[in-house]
């Protein structure tokens, strides 16, 4: 049974143009839920989009703006990974949805090679690699990072630091949260708060928030 993927209306208009792109990258047994609820100890969440492929559980996040605050999002996913309900957390604004929605999903692939099909992999790779100057992964850090300039004002600039310059001014960055980072690095931040909530079981994320040392 194949499950339904792009399957509209839905909540936000970011919600439904991720959902529409997420989809044309995916093999045809991939399945995709959206606003998926987990239980955790200061309460249960919703995760937006949550997609189960290539033997990997991925949520993702579609931050709009003025919508979300960034430190109780960390504490947030920190809750949900600590359940391991889903692998992985990535976080997607609503402006790179918009506007570098290809590219955002090229970063992703390359953490997550087998959440999406080889034809889709290979598409994103053409779509992500055109104008790119530099990606960075980091399995230890909380972010992706993509720098790139207009290819087809490559002839304009004649030496590397004027390229430079032109990049940063289109700096893609998502936040993630991966199983590759937390579980095996017992003091991380995401496990040093993931820690401090067990030992304030009953405590609202709010007081465990205004309790929180560090």
């Amino acid at each position: 049974m194949l499950w339904p993927r792009y399957d509209p209306p839905y909540d936000s208009p970011i919600e439904d143009l991720f959902a529409y792109h997420l989809d044309k990258y995916l093999p045809p047994d991939a399945k995709l839920d959206r606003q998926v609820e987990v239980a955790t100890q200061c309460g249960t969440y919703r995760i937006d989009f949550v997609c189960v492929s290539g033997g990997r559980t991925i949520g993702f996040e579609c931050d709009g703006q003025g919508y979300h605050n960034e430190t109780r999002d960390v504490w947030r996913d920190a809750l949900i990974m600590e359940t391991r309900r889903v692998n992985a957390i990535y976080r997607i604004t609503g402006r790179a949805i918009f506007h570098q929605i290809n590219r955002a999903l090229y970063l992703i692939s390359r953490c997550e090679r087998n959440l999406f099909s080889e034809r889709g992999r290979t598409n994103l790779r053409i779509l992500g690699e055109a104008d790119m100057v530099a990606v960075k992964r980091f399995e230890d850090a909380s972010f992706l990072d993509y720098r790139c300039y207009p290819e087809r004002l490559a002839h304009f600039f004649d030496d590397q630091d004027l390229i430079e310059q032109a990049s940063l001014k289109l700096t893609l960055r998502l936040t993630k949260s991966t199983d590759r980072r937390f579980y095996d690095r017992e003091e991380s931040e995401w496990s040093r708060k993931a820690q401090f909530a067990r030992r304030h079981r009953g405590k609202s994320l709010n007081e465990i928030m205004q309790m929180y040392p560090y």
